[in-house]
């Protein structure tokens, strides 16, 4: 679904949405207000990309947003995805934010007021509010993982992501 956001006491100016003709954006999909959705890029089922407080959101060629996002800003904020990022399912992405080309958003992550270089990697379930992050730098959130009968996995106790906590050991 394609359409204009309402007129509010913080954006009185309708926008309709632009979407490149070579993208697909699933019948079940919510594009509202002012996004715009580049060349080769996917929009999942039950996305929502809601530019009616933070506008512009920007989706640059070759994004994969899968199902189940949520884009929404804060009121003068805006959202921008460079090239080839791919949003996984369930995700919400919050503006202020920008994230840079070739980046990915693990399932069920909450990224906010956040700038992310090229390259970066967001795992899993991470919750990342209020930074910085340089290209290629890797964040994660929880990390659970099964030991063996031999006491443990190899590299245990060892953290090297930005953000990550000391892995759970399951018995």
């Amino acid at each position: 679904m394609l359409k204009a956001n309402p007129k509010t006491s913080w954006n009185n100016t309708e926008r309709m949405p632009t979407v490149s003709a070579t993208a697909y954006v699933d019948d079940s999909a919510a594009i509202i207000g002012d996004v715009r959705i580049g060349e080769l890029v996917y929009v999942g089922p039950c996305v929502s990309l809601r530019a009616d407080e933070a506008h512009p959101i920007i989706i640059g060629d070759e994004c994969n947003i899968q199902d189940g996002v949520i884009f929404h800003g804060l009121m003068g904020s805006s959202i921008e995805l460079g090239k080839k990022i791919s949003i996984a399912h369930g995700a919400v992405i919050h503006g202020p934010l920008k994230i840079g080309d070739e980046s990915f958003v693990g399932f069920n992550s909450v990224v906010h007021a956040t700038t992310l270089g090229k390259r970066c990697f967001i795992g899993h379930g991470a919750v990342v509010i209020g930074v910085k992050l340089a290209d290629g730098c890797k964040a994660g959130g929880w990390q659970i993982r099964a030991a063996r009968s031999s006491g443990g996995l190899p590299g245990e106790g060892r953290c090297p992501w930005v953000g990550a906590r000391e892995p759970q050991t399951l018995q």
